[in-house]
């Protein structure tokens, strides 16, 4: 039986988010998986000792997701560099699910 995803409810917007991630996509604060709120410079939750994942930096890449052999068509996911936080991000978001840094598309 596959594992279910656990996903995490913001505690100041109520949307969900990822349980690796503090920062909530549609509100941009900082929060553990637990509800804590943290510092927006912090990886470290104050009351309940959560750590963010670090995040690899890398190069901007281009990741082969497949061959379609019907068409010869390869699908790729373009990847940028956040400019604030200097993570890999994909170039389709708006704004870097890590740092929350607002890019223009």
């Amino acid at each position: 039986m596959p594992a279910e995803s656990t996903k995490v409810v913001c505690p100041v917007c109520h949307g969900s988010k990822n349980p690796d991630r503090a920062l909530c996509g549609r509100c941009n604060v900082k929060s553990c998986p637990n509800g804590h709120l943290m510092g927006q410079d912090s990886n470290v939750c104050r009351q309940c000792g959560w750590e963010e994942p670090l995040k690899k930096r890398a190069e901007p890449t281009s990741i082969d997701t497949g061959d379609n052999s019907e068409t010869g068509n390869i699908d790729t996911i373009r990847h940028t560099i956040c400019p604030r936080c200097k993570l890999q991000i994909e170039s389709t978001e708006g704004r870097c699910p890590y740092c929350g840094y607002l890019r223009l598309l």
